[in-house]
């Protein structure tokens, strides 16, 4: 952002021409320090309003669409045991 002159930056995703992954680079000019789990990030000094932007009221817990479908997650069993009971499900 230093070395080029832009008005906006985004996020790099699936949605790249998204209106709510793009901001003004204002909001970047300057980090500030954030507390998160224990430790420190750096955010943006305009975070809330960025976060207002992508996700509208973000403090109200939703449940939303995932873009990954179902996840599997299992310690305990073999990713190819769950690929056959999968198959069996299906």
């Amino acid at each position: 952002m230093e070395k080029r002159k832009t008005r906006r930056v985004g996020a790099l995703s699936f949605d790249f021409d998204e209106p709510r992954f793009i901001w003004p680079t204002e909001n970047y000019r300057e980090m500030v320090d954030l507390p998160f789990m224990g430790g420190t990030i750096k955010a943006p000094v305009e975070w809330d309003a960025c976060l207002k932007q992508q996700f509208g009221d973000y403090m109200v817990i939703r449940k939303g669409a995932s873009m990954h479908s179902d996840i599997l997650f299992d310690v305990n069993t073999p990713y190819a045991e769950k690929l056959k009971q999968n198959e069996v499900r299906n």
